[in-house]
């Protein structure tokens, strides 16, 4: 569900009759249905799969659901990872004010770093974006996350009338 890996992409073989029947067992669908245009049939002159054998449904795959921390921690880590991989930038900077946005976007940086450095082990396409982000020679091994995020991702304090006192002095 979240990943730094380059999208999957999986088929599937659907019997659409099987689930227009069973929309049909229920009146209301049924009723729906009735009022609708028919589907156009579409003929092409092309196999997805070039035999039967090919065309054995895999074994099915249990979804894991994240609880909504993770999801917070995650989605956006590989949003931020796809922006760095796609513009080829060579990081970010973030201008910490000392509030909750500041420690909250170093925290998914720092989850963005993990999800990288785990994927690099077994992802040679991730490696070299890794590689290419810490500076490194295709010879060298990977960063581990901590040295990852040291590379990527710069801070400098930016107070504001509203920082606080304690903020000022932190900084």
């Amino acid at each position: 569900q979240f990943a730094v890996e380059e999208v999957e992409v999986t088929t599937a073989r659907v019997d659409l009759d099987s689930v227009v029947s069973h929309r049909a067992a229920f009146r209301s669908m049924a009723d729906q249905a009735s009022h609708e245009t028919p589907l156009a049939e579409v003929h092409v002159k092309f196999r997805l799969c070039s035999t039967a054998e090919d065309c054995v449904p895999s074994d099915a795959i249990s979804p894991h659901i994240h609880a909504p921390e993770e999801e917070i921690a995650l989605g956006p880590a590989c949003w931020l990872w796809d922006y760095l991989r796609r513009s080829r930038a060579a990081g970010y900077l973030l201008p910490l004010s000392g509030g909750a946005d500041s420690s909250s976007t170093a925290a998914i940086v720092g989850s963005m770093c993990q999800l990288a450095c785990t994927a690099a082990r077994s992802d040679a396409r991730v490696a070299s974006d890794v590689r290419r982000l810490a500076r490194l020679a295709d010879n060298q091994p990977l960063p581990i996350p901590n040295k990852l995020a040291a590379c990527v991702f710069t801070t400098l304090y930016l107070g504001t009338e509203n920082s606080g006192v304690e903020t000022r002095k932190r900084s």
